[in-house]
């Protein structure tokens, strides 16, 4: 065999060699560590824990979407249901005074009238099915921010005084979600 072929092949065998080594290299970085007491697949902890500062932070942004999306929500919800009592006054007034003016007859002014309070009632009762589905979804905004600033907390690379303040502020936001999902009637305004 020519020299020049044997050249080639040897080429091929060591740049295919460093590929391997490279991607090799690459999982091991990005793999979280195992336990120690035992298992191949990292668990959903160590998962958490092992994320980096870039991932973190776009589970801080997510989580606060979710949360403002969620919190516009339930303040429409709440809005709509407070001025449910302001809109019937204000169509029981146009229907007596289209009643009086001679525009229908008595029964449709009753009709009229049920229809009104029927509507009333569902924009003071659509409060407690959008407020209950906000609730739910704010937390799970808010759960995303916990896992961000535990993130933030685990990283090795960060400022001990930054670790601290993550910390301190993961603690806040496990302290606001136990109270708003455990208890009803507690709210978070800021004003």
């Amino acid at each position: 065999m020519p020299e020049s072929t044997k050249k080639k092949k040897t080429t091929k065998k060591k740049t295919s060699k460093k590929k391997t080594s490279k991607k090799k290299a690459s999982t091991k970085k990005s793999l979280p560590s195992k336990r120690k007491s035992g298992g191949d697949k990292p668990d959903f902890f160590d998962k958490i824990l092992n994320i980096d500062r870039k991932t973190a932070t776009k589970f801080l942004i997510k989580g606060i979407i979710i949360a403002i999306i969620f919190g516009t929500i339930s303040i429409v919800s709440d809005s709509i249901a407070n001025n449910a009592t302001d809109w019937e006054n204000m169509q029981d007034e146009r229907n007596e005074i289209a009643y009086w003016t001679g525009e229908y007859g008595y029964q449709q002014y009753m009709e009229r009238n049920r229809e009104i309070d029927v509507i009333g009632d569902w924009l003071r009762f659509q409060e407690a099915i959008f407020a209950n589905i906000a609730r739910i979804g704010t937390n799970v905004g808010l759960i995303f921010v916990l896992i961000a600033f535990v993130g933030y907390t685990a990283d090795k690379d960060m400022n001990k005084h930054m670790r601290l303040v993550s910390l301190i502020l993961a603690g806040i936001v496990v302290t606001v979600i136990m109270f708003t999902s455990l208890f009803t009637n507690i709210a978070v305004n800021i004003a």
